[in-house]
């Protein structure tokens, strides 16, 4: 019997170390079909990790998906091992440090992560419970049990009646902790696949009969389909991706904040600010037609402030005291802030008057980073035009205001 274990570090095994067994990574893993039993083992803690602050994905979420699709392409047994209830490590929301998060306060996400190796566990609800199964007069704990199964799924319940160990067609999941050989061969033999199959020939796969070749036609009809679909999401992902990338000016700060508002005000204005040198002035200086922008962009907590508005008219006095300019050239200072922005956008109050009076009396334009995503919405809906987006920025003092046809 030939039993290839699929794990995220490929080890030899010492106890109970048997030729029959094959041990290979997630990225390398072997046809399914080539072995009688194939072990996903989730176990490993590397596992569930992820570079970012999004909890429902994982690091190795491509070999997840490229391992999902063998699955679904292939007959024989296959028995996934999830892990117990260990830490999943990523980096905190806001901050640049990295934390770990227990998988049993965070089940959603962690069905979410699991849905995308073998999509019927969306069916099947995960529920946080340490519990001991028996099989063969040998204990096995499990920290989760699926909570929710379909007909015909459950294989085996806990002393406690949970089921940790159920099958939909020709894959079995296990919440069981299954630390070694002995131990998996339990397991297999209690699901009933410690039996060798006999090899299917070579010639059945060219003997056809009954309706073998229509449904080979049907079959890759169906394949190019998916193959053209799955194009198309690839596509939506990725607009969903760049707009998330936009939308972000609603929570960051510092350099990231300003890097996307660059990417956002380039699109609006066809300027270049590739060549904007930060010498630790204002945050962005460049020049549309006629009129100079010379500007401040912040991401704080707190609401707009007399301080913030001040320090960008330094800034502009600054600038108007060292150029001579022509009088077709016109300056015009911009505070773009995401201000509280620990609250969510429908939860942030008014700028308050005070403010927009003093930047009024500045001669310059407060702008949100909210009415900033409006705009940029509204121009790629081709309801407004790089000109008048211009007349705007440069025109109104204040804070930033959407005429009545484009709230």
């Amino acid at each position: 019997m030939r039993i290839q274990v699929v794990c995220s570090k490929p080890r030899k095994e010492t106890n109970g170390s048997t030729s029959e067994i094959e041990y290979v990574s997630l990225r390398d893993i072997h046809s399914i079909d080539e072995y009688d039993v194939t072990v996903l083992d989730l176990a490993a803690p590397e596992i569930w990790c992820t570079d970012g602050d999004e909890i429902d994905t994982i690091n190795q979420e491509n070999h997840f998906k490229s391992i999902s699709c063998m699955i679904l392409n292939s007959k024989a047994p296959i028995l996934i091992c999830l892990p117990q209830n260990i830490g999943f490590k990523h980096r905190k929301r806001y901050e640049n440090r990295i934390i770990t998060t227990d998988l049993k306060d965070m089940i959603k996400e962690y069905e979410v992560i699991l849905n995308s190796l073998f999509q019927p566990l969306s069916a099947c609800g995960l529920r946080y419970e340490n519990t001991v199964t028996t099989i063969e007069n040998q204990e096995f704990t499990a920290a989760f049990y699926f909570s929710t199964i379909p007909d015909g799924w459950v294989v085996y319940k806990s002393k406690s009646n949970r089921a940790v160990l159920i099958k939909s067609d020709n894959v079995y999941v296990t919440t069981l902790s299954i630390e070694n050989v002995d131990k998996l061969k339990l397991v297999l033999g209690a699901i009933g696949l410690k039996n060798e199959r006999q090899e299917v020939p070579d010639w059945m796969t060219n003997y056809p009969m009954f309706d073998d070749e229509k449904q080979k036609s049907s079959i890759a009809e169906w394949e190019r389909q998916i193959e053209g679909l799955q194009e198309k999401i690839d596509k939506s992902k990725e607009i969903l991706s760049q707009n998330d990338r936009m939308k972000s000016v609603l929570y960051k700060t510092g350099e990231p904040l300003v890097e996307i508002v660059f990417e956002i005000l380039q699109e609006l204005l066809g300027c270049d600010l590739s060549e904007f040198v930060d010498e630790k002035k204002e945050d962005f200086l460049f020049q549309v037609k006629d009129v100079i922008f010379i500007g401040e962009i912040k991401g704080v907590n707190h609401n707009v402030k007399n301080e913030n508005i001040s320090q960008l008219d330094v800034h502009y006095q600054s600038y108007m005291d060292d150029h001579e300019l022509t009088n077709e050239t016109k300056v015009k200072a911009l505070l773009i802030m995401n201000y509280q922005k620990n609250k969510e956008p429908n939860q942030r109050d008014q700028v308050k008057e005070t403010q927009i009076n003093l930047a009024k009396r500045n001669g310059s334009l407060i702008i949100d980073t909210l009415t900033l995503l409006r705009v940029l919405e509204k121009y790629r809906d081709g309801l407004i035009t790089r000109n008048e987006i211009l007349a705007m920025l440069s025109e109104q003092t204040g804070i930033l205001v959407l005429g009545e046809n484009l709230e």
